[in-house]
């Protein structure tokens, strides 16, 4: 995750802030680049973070996580495929604009801190110097609350660094991702993980969505739903007048390392109808999982909403040891 530093910080361990130019030109050539995106959700209601790690040797990682109400619900990361060399230039070339190109390098930006508010998404740009074990790191707001991919440098903070630090967030994601790259949870309502595992005695085979008939008091199926899966246990705590809670289930399946997640909580069509978008993670070929009888689940909380619902379900190959 990202490390902050202060200014003084950043100044101490380079010797940048009154030393020659020539000592920080080239920080970070043997090191990594990492851009970390904050986004409120549901009006400060839920948070994204989207983290994207950069080596120089051009391997990389996205991690990226979403939650609600200061608990997580989902989170998902993905890594570079085939040779990294691919990536090794294009880093390069990223790093001299950061060091060395008028009018988008950061030396002499303050690096501090920024508090955003709900309207606008924290957008963190972090570099790492591996020969001098030391780290640089700028922090601004972008123009609105958006994701790594809508990130834009129209309308951002009135200062200079802003746009600066959001290009550089821009530049790295481009020449990593593409313009066609499928973030996890684009779209998504925030929410929260109740319970996830693969052993429960529910006997559902499909999600399913609870909502108060009252606004006041937990659905008669719920209670039912949530005894077979917990016997004994007391019920969640759940504002009914303005949550709702999903169930996502698939029955039985045969091979150790299966799971399920709620990776989406959308709002769709003109009438605004919840649809929720399950993955089912299996291990990929050739992983040699055991043979176990499991029954995987994943239950989140999320904000209330009156549409009808629906859901889709897809499979998620996940690589061996992951």
């Amino acid at each position: 995750m990202p490390i902050n530093v202060s200014l003084t910080a950043i100044c101490t361990l380079l010797a940048a802030c009154g030393g020659t130019e020539t000592e920080f030109l080239k920080f970070g050539t043997d090191g990594l680049i990492r851009v970390t995106v904050e986004v409120p959700l549901g009006g400060g209601l839920g948070l994204k973070q989207q983290v994207l790690t950069w080596n120089s040797d051009g391997a990389w990682t996205l991690f990226e996580e979403i939650g609600y109400d200061g608990r997580g619900g989902d989170e998902t990361t993905v890594r570079s495929s085939g040779l990294p060399i691919a990536f090794a230039a294009d880093y390069q070339a990223v790093l001299h604009d950061f060091n060395e190109r008028e009018g988008t390098r950061l030396w002499g930006l303050g690096g501090e801190d920024r508090e955003c508010g709900i309207g606008r998404s924290r957008v963190t740009f972090h570099v790492r110097d591996n020969p001098t074990d030391s780290i640089a790191e700028w922090q601004r707001c972008a123009g609105a609350a958006t994701s790594l991919r809508g990130l834009t440098t129209t309308e951002v903070e009135p200062d200079d660094g802003a746009a600066r630090v959001v290009y550089l967030a821009m530049r790295t994601r481009d020449r990593v991702l593409g313009g066609d790259f499928e973030y996890a949870y684009t779209g998504s309502l925030p929410f929260a993980t109740v319970d996830k595992g693969t052993q429960t005695e529910i006997e559902e085979e499909q999600p399913k969505l609870f909502r108060s008939p009252d606004g006041r008091s937990a659905p008669a199926e719920w209670k039912r739903i949530w005894n077979e899966h917990r016997p004994g246990s007391s019920l969640p705590q759940v504002d009914w007048a303005a949550e709702m809670v999903v169930l996502a289930t698939a029955g039985a399946r045969h091979e150790l390392g299966d799971s399920i997640e709620v990776r989406k909580v959308l709002l769709v069509g003109e009438e605004r109808n919840i649809s929720v978008e399950v993955v089912q993670r299996v291990p990929g070929d050739y992983c040699a999982p055991a043979r176990r009888d499991v029954w995987p689940y994943h239950i989140v909380v999320t904000p209330r909403w009156e549409g009808s619902f629906s859901f889709g379900m897809r499979v998620e190959r996940v690589p061996c040891g992951v």
